[in-house]
């Protein structure tokens, strides 16, 4: 399943968060004998990270540039807020499909995060966690397994084995190594943090529902058609409203092609073509997924479908 995802299983209403982020960004900069700089431009970059949630990526990129440039000014590129408008800005190149740029800033921006902050901090940690789904992108599976399996150890260490970002490394590495053809690996990591998941968080967060679908990406790498069946039904069910409406279609066309390969191997050609109507539409381009694009045409081509342009 998708690495990016995991990173950003965020809070429902960040329209209320960024209205009330602007108010509060509005009022220090009226009053800059009482709030000085430093406030100022850190009201600006949460503004940013809420902007970022819901999607408003060049406006979000934009403000973030005015920042960073700022802070170089101010306080050089040491600086723990100049760090952490990078960090930002590497997000949205991840989002964007810049994976090459996305590694090629963590490479830069980690070992200096690791100097400023520490390398069991979560700013850290987030700064490798992006470096290994930018490198899961560009196909560098044991690099991204090796920078998922070091964030995953110092998360359980410094916050339990059930914290966010030990949870989302071990779905990544699971990704990772079911993308490379190790099924088997793939499928012991995302089942030991679904287990994890669904006892911290539940069967109803987003997390969890990424997990599951990422078990059973890896149960059909193994052929266990009759098992990623279930297990799709069941977060189908399990997503009925408010979780469909509110995850990326990326996610959505994921599943829609896990469930076509479903299908396909019971033989229900027309269904298995039915579903993969919106992968055919997302994973248009390599430049996407190039795992998922050719996964897609593929698929596609076995059942006789047109192919998906280059």
């Amino acid at each position: 399943m998708t690495a990016r995802a995991s990173l950003d299983n965020m809070a429902a209403n960040q329209a209320a968060a960024e209205r009330e982020i602007i108010a509060a960004a509005d009022g220090a900069d009226s009053l800059p004998d009482v709030f000085d700089e430093d406030f100022r431009l850190v009201l600006r970059q949460r503004q940013a990270v809420v902007m970022l949630r819901l999607g408003r990526l060049d406006q979000a990129d934009a403000l973030l540039k005015t920042l960073d440039q700022r802070q170089l000014a101010v306080h050089g590129p040491s600086y723990p807020d100049t760090l952490l408008v990078e960090l930002t800005r590497a997000r949205i190149m991840l989002l964007r499909n810049q994976y090459a740029a996305a590694a090629a800033a963590m490479d830069r921006l980690y070992p200096e995060a690791v100097t400023v902050f520490g390398a069991g901090n979560r700013q850290t940690l987030i700064a490798r966690a992006v470096r290994a789904q930018a490198r899961i992108m560009l196909e560098q599976y044991d690099a991204a397994i090796a920078d998922d399996d070091a964030v995953y150890q110092a998360a359980r260490g410094s916050q339990g084995a059930d914290a966010f970002l030990a949870l989302a490394a071990q779905n990544d590495a699971a990704s990772a190594e079911c993308r490379k053809g190790d099924g088997q690996a793939g499928l012991q990591y995302a089942l030991k943090a679904y287990d994890s998941a669904f006892r911290a968080l539940g069967d109803s967060s987003g997390l969890t529902k990424i997990l599951s679908a990422t078990v059973a990406f890896c149960q059909i790498q193994l052929k266990e058609f009759a098992q990623a069946d279930l297990r799709l039904r069941s977060i189908e069910a399990a997503s009925a409203g408010k979780f469909d409406s509110s995850t990326p279609e990326e996610f959505h066309a994921q599943l829609d092609l896990m469930r076509a390969a479903v299908a396909a191997a019971a033989a229900d050609i027309a269904q298995a073509g039915m579903l993969l109507t919106l992968p055919r539409q997302i994973f248009v381009h390599p430049e996407i997924d190039p795992y998922m694009f050719r996964r897609t045409q593929r698929l596609a081509s076995s059942l006789n479908l047109p192919g998906l342009s280059h």
